[in-house]
């Protein structure tokens, strides 16, 4: 049944399947890069001292 709407939706609307879910995943990996860069930059500050 999804395989269905899924090519339903692409004829009706023109829609792509990855880029709908990448557009759906994109605040999330934007707010993990964001967790992680603070760790990151310590890191990196850490090591430039030692």
């Amino acid at each position: 049944m999804n395989e269905l709407e899924r090519d339903w939706r692409a004829q009706a609307f023109g829609e792509n399947q990855f880029l709908a879910a990448s557009q759906d995943l994109m605040p999330w990996l934007v707010l993990l890069g964001v967790v992680l860069l603070g760790p990151l930059i310590l890191l990196i500050r850490r090591k430039t001292r030692d």
